[in-house]
């Protein structure tokens, strides 16, 4: 029944929107050299030089009993809902005296509106009403005997979250020890292209994340980390927790940093945030006090929080890149990912410089006009990015290589990203895009060139920029 859980298919899903699917890996079985079947990782996040791995447990297991049984055999029984976030659909299994019905789609029962609208939301959490409900339509449907639900003790729900944690602690333990042992394994990314995945040289956070229908006591749901056998923290995340997180952070860049964050705080504090709410930690990295105390009092930054639209174009800018970009002359192997992988490091503020360039390139293609390109470079990434507009296709590949050759001078940078934007006959947008990856090195010649020509219009580097923006709440 593992194939099914509910909550790894939803973290596939939200890892697949934040993080993009060229970093995502969740289809992690691959035959090792004796040809055996192995599988690492529930979900694994690689990033350049940051790996984040996942460890999913969930209990959606209704136990039910009958009513009037024939025989002592058939009392109980399970009842297991759980949804598949990618097909966005609900489904049952009913399982009793060794028999079972399962990949039922909840749907194709006779239930009432309110449960309908919940089973289209493929989050399926019920109340005890509800439960009744499906459970007389599943009893009808297969001419089964009368059922109820059996109650869930609060030591059981402690049990179950005590062995979820330690289990899931464990196999996080046992693939990191795979992957030294073995140093390189074959993963295929949800983008379907196979990578050699490693270590080696990486920063690794490793996340446990639950998820359950019953209610845990206070141990179990204020818990927000545990440790492995090297006294290193792992990250305890319920799964609306988790979701609250991507949602408020937005960016791969920022979630990263925050769980930095977390690690400084769990080495500083450990004590203290038992009784500290997730979205009050969140608040206080949002809030920029990071050597503070933690304090509850930081749930309220949280919920100040401006969300600006825009910020949101960053999902648009990889689709643009993905479907309409035409290669540059460079001949790097996979020369995509150095460009997606940037665009995946930026920050919100930088996102938002990052679209201002863009969409500015793009409005003066389509009034036919070239201005002089606009540029900025990041110092953390030792990347800088430039833009340009031009009005036919021709030479369009060397002028841009041109600009992102002296942007990268300019910023002194190791790596540059040039894009250029032209319009068709048709009025549809062609874009192109260049990137340089070498070490800078001193060019008088080229020097001069910027000095006597100012070829660029904005600063070489992007001045530090205002992240977080916040509303006063009375």
């Amino acid at each position: 029944m593992e194939k099914h859980i509910d909550a790894e298919s939803f973290i596939t899903y939200i890892n697949n929107q934040f993080f993009f699917k060229e970093f995502t890996y969740s289809f992690n079985k691959f035959r090792d050299v004796n040809k055996q079947e192995k599988q690492v990782t529930d979900c694994l996040l690689w990033l350049d030089d940051i790996m984040i791995l996942f460890q999913v447990k969930e209990r959606m297991l209704y136990d039910i009993k009958f009513e009037n049984p024939v025989d002592s055999k058939r009392a109980v029984g399970i009842l297991y809902i759980y949804g598949d976030a990618e097909q966005k659909k609900s489904y049952y299994l009913i399982t009793f005296d060794g028999k079972y019905i399962e990949d039922k789609n909840l749907n194709d029962l006779r239930l009432g509106k309110e449960i309908k609208e919940k089973i289209q939301e493929y989050k399926p959490v019920f109340s005890k009403e509800e439960k009744n409900s499906i459970l007389r339509a599943i009893s009808k449907k297969h001419h089964l005997p009368k059922m109820t639900f059996a109650e869930e003790s609060c030591e059981s729900a402690r049990k179950w979250f005590n062995r979820s944690v330690e289990s899931a602690k464990k196999q996080i333990e046992s693939d990191i020890s795979y992957f030294e042992e073995n140093k390189i394994i074959s993963l295929r990314n949800n983008k379907g292209h196979i990578f050699n995945v490693n270590l080696d040289k990486k920063i690794v956070y490793k996340i446990i994340i639950y998820s359950t229908k019953y209610l845990l006591p206070l141990d179990c749901h204020h818990k927000k980390f545990c440790l492995n056998a090297k006294k290193e923290s792992i990250h305890v995340f319920s799964r609306n927790n988790y979701e609250l997180i991507v949602n408020v952070l937005i960016t791969p860049a920022e979630i990263i940093d925050y769980l930095c964050f977390r690690e400084h705080l769990i080495k500083q504090h450990r004590e203290m945030l038992w009784e500290i709410k997730e979205i009050s930690i969140l608040g206080q990295y949002i809030s920029g006090y990071h050597e503070n105390r933690p304090s509850n009092n930081f749930e309220q930054v949280v919920r100040s929080l401006i969300y600006r639209a825009d910020i949101s174009s960053i999902s648009f800018l990889m689709k643009i890149f993905h479907d309409k970009m035409i290669y540059s002359s460079n001949l790097i192997k996979n020369e995509s990912y150095y460009v997606t992988k940037e665009l995946a490091k930026l920050t919100r503020d930088e996102i938002y410089a990052f679209s201002e360039k863009f969409y500015f390139a793009i409005s003066s293609a389509q009034k036919k006009e070239t201005p002089i390109p606009r540029r900025f470079s990041i110092p953390r990434l030792n990347c800088g990015f430039v833009f340009i507009a031009t009005l036919e296709e021709r030479n369009n590949q060397d002028i841009l290589r041109i600009y992102t050759e002296l942007q990268k001078y300019d910023s002194k940078s190791q790596k540059c990203i040039g894009f250029a934007v032209y319009v068709e006959k048709d009025g549809s947008f062609i874009f192109i895009w260049s990137y340089l990856d070498e070490q800078w090195q001193e060019d008088k010649e080229m020097s001069d060139f910027i000095k006597n020509n100012s070829p660029f219009i904005g600063e070489a580097q992007l001045r530090h920029l205002t992240r977080y923006h916040f509303r006063q709440i009375e």
